[in-house]
C-alpha cells in the first residue's frame, strides 16, 4: 500500500538538532517515535499502542483481577507496566 510506504520513508529519513541556548548539535537520525505535534502522531501512537496492549494480554503476562487484564497502566504518553510474577517484565514475545 503506498500510503504506508510514504510514512516509512518519511519517518526513516528524520533526522533532528538539538538548540541549547545558543548552540547548535549535529543533525542526527531519530530511530523511534513519533513527531511531537504531529497530525498523524496521535493516530500512529493509539495504532501502536492498541497491538502492544493486545499482545500484552495475549502473553498472559501481566497482572489479571478477577479476569480482568491489568498488566498496563496508561495516562497520556505515560506507561506502567505490572506482572505478578517477577519475571513476567522480563519475558521477550
Amino acid at each position: 500500500m503506498w500510503i504506508v510506504n510514504v510514512i516509512v520513508n518519511w519517518y526513516s529519513e528524520l533526522y533532528v538538532v538539538v538548540r541549547w541556548n545558543s548552540t547548535i548539535s549535529h543533525f542526527f537520525n531519530v530511530k523511534a517515535g513519533v513527531l511531537q505535534g504531529g497530525i498523524l502522531s496521535p493516530a500512529l501512537f493509539i495504532l501502536f499502542i492498541n497491538i502492544f496492549i493486545v499482545q500484552l494480554k495475549e502473553s498472559r503476562y501481566g497482572c489479571f483481577i478477577n479476569r480482568n487484564f491489568m498488566g498496563c497502566i496508561l495516562y497520556a504518553d505515560d506507561i506502567i507496566l505490572l506482572s505478578a510474577p517477577i519475571d513476567g517484565l522480563q519475558k521477550n514475545a
